[in-house]
């Protein structure tokens, strides 16, 4: 690789070895590459058109996707909103000009919506990729962390004075539902995310006094702490995800991955940076691919990559 006039000037950042197919990744500070053992061929994984522009950047600290299409949707560095199909790496932008910072998938309408620091949250048709506001806050609102339950309400964080807004999709009315009252039970708006757990009609996400877990009962916005994870010693980095069975929250800490036991507040490790190195960098988003996919994104170093929980095969998406 250091022979390679194609990485001479990038800095090498991280590696991490595939055994399933014999592939080593390298992590640079422009850009992920895969070398073959077998082959030892080396090349780059930027997707044509991937870095090239600007407003096609991703920066996916916000990610959702389609489970019918495999469509991958993500807000870009410029605060846009992009769709990508892994199959062939197609980019396309979905809407500009708009601040967005947060978005949800609803799969059963087909539709898009998006949260902005100024405080609209906008609906995108996929049918026709065509954006509209759906509200325009009267005060200050920076929407954050957006999610829905299965009575047609969208939750979210308003990351100016982190309290948990609902906003019903039928009146297309807003309204305060849960409002921080103390320290252990503050939520933050920034780098945050909201998981419904339709089992326990509540959501969970995390609060900004000591980065533990907090569940919201959606009966009357009452807050209740989750046991703390057990034995984690950094704070919890990225966006939740409730497990496929509804008995773990998935989560990123100092670089790892990890699966938190909602009932006793056991951690397990999935996914480990090897010898103080990480290939994944600083993972942002996260959100189920499949049942057994996990579609992780960073701003770091090298886009997305699905994570089989089962093999523990990683592989980067083109």
């Amino acid at each position: 690789a250091n022979n390679d006039p194609l990485f001479t000037k990038y800095s090498f950042e991280g590696i991490d070895v595939d055994p399933v197919n014999q592939n080593i990744y390298l992590a640079y500070s422009d850009g992920p590459a895969v070398y073959n053992i077998a082959s030892q061929t080396l090349q780059s994984l930027e997707p044509a058109g991937f870095y090239d522009n600007v407003h096609l950047l991703i920066q996916p600290y916000m990610l959702d996707r389609d489970t019918s299409s495999g469509e991958i949707f993500a807000v870009n560095e410029a605060e846009e909103v992009v769709a990508m199909t892994p199959s062939n790496s197609e980019l396309r932008l979905l809407a500009g000009n708009i601040e967005a910072k947060s978005l949800y998938y609803d799969s059963a309408q087909q539709q898009l919506y998006v949260g902005s620091e100024n405080g609209e949250l906008g609906l995108i048709s996929l049918e026709d990729d065509v954006y509209q506001t759906i509200l325009s806050a009267d005060e200050e609102m920076d929407i954050r962390a957006i999610t829905a339950d299965n009575q047609g309400y969208l939750y979210f964080l308003n990351d100016i004075d982190n309290n948990l807004y609902r906003f019903d999709t039928l009146s297309q009315q807003i309204a305060l539902f849960s409002a921080s009252s103390d320290n252990a039970s503050k939520l933050k708006g920034y780098d945050n995310s909201l998981v419904f757990d339709a089992a326990q009609h509540r959501l969970i996400t995390k609060n900004d006094y000591d980065d533990g877990l907090i569940a919201i009962s959606l009966q009357d916005g009452t807050r209740s702490q989750l046991p703390p994870p057990k034995g984690l010693e950094d704070d919890i980095e990225s966006a939740l995800v409730l497990s496929q069975d509804g008995k773990h929250i998935l989560f990123v800490s100092d670089e790892n991955i990890y699966q938190y036991d909602l009932q006793n507040g056991e951690i397990s490790t999935l996914f480990q940076r090897r010898q103080g190195q990480s290939l994944f960098g600083q993972i942002e988003g996260m959100t189920l691919y499949t049942d057994k996919l996990l579609l992780v994104a960073d701003d770091d170093k090298s886009g997305l990559w699905l994570l089989n929980l089962e093999t523990k095969q990683r592989a980067f998406v083109q």
